[in-house]
Formats: C-alpha cells, sequence, structure tokens
C-alpha cells in the first residue's frame, strides 16, 4: 500500500452552521438584543449581510438601517417583532 495515499474526504450535501443561519435570516429584519432606550432606533434594526464560521460559534455581519455596518456574534441579534418592523418604516 502507498503511504502517501491520503484518502479523499467524503463530501456532503448537508450545509453548515453558517449556511443554514443565512438561509434562515435572508431578507430578514433583525434587532440587536440590548437596545439603547425602550424603542428601538435605525442604527439598531439591521439585516444579515454574511455569516461566518468562528470556532466555536458564528460572527455575523450585518447592515445596519442607518447605513453602518457591523460584526457581532448571533446572539447578539434577534428577529425584529411585526410591531417592530412597522415602528421600523415609520
Amino acid at each position: 500500500m502507498d503511504s502517501n495515499f491520503s484518502p479523499t474526504p467524503a463530501v456532503t450535501s448537508e450545509p453548515t452552521l453558517a449556511a443554514r443561519y443565512r438561509a434562515a435570516h435572508r431578507n430578514k429584519l433583525m434587532l440587536l438584543t440590548q437596545l439603547k432606550s425602550e424603542l428601538p432606533g435605525q442604527d439598531e434594526f439591521c439585516r444579515v449581510l454574511s455569516v461566518e464560521t468562528v470556532e466555536p460559534s458564528l460572527w455575523v455581519t450585518v447592515n445596519f438601517l442607518d447605513g453602518s455596518r457591523r460584526g457581532l456574534r448571533p446572539e447578539k441579534i434577534r428577529l425584529a417583532t411585526e410591531d417592530e418592523e412597522r415602528f421600523s418604516r415609520a
């Protein structure tokens, strides 16, 4: 047997955690989990731009409605409620 032989890793069709997170939150309005005040501002509403795997978790880059961009861990944002979505458009 050839000692230089390296078996090809099995190819899996299962999406990565980052891909699943990105798909679940694509085009959804998100909101920081810790707000500065009772009413969220445009710098607290965001949309997911990209998701990367950073062991042991994920790193999410978001675009805020005020035009700024920031990277953070997924537990720092959550889906906005319907009421919060209406408020963001007001």
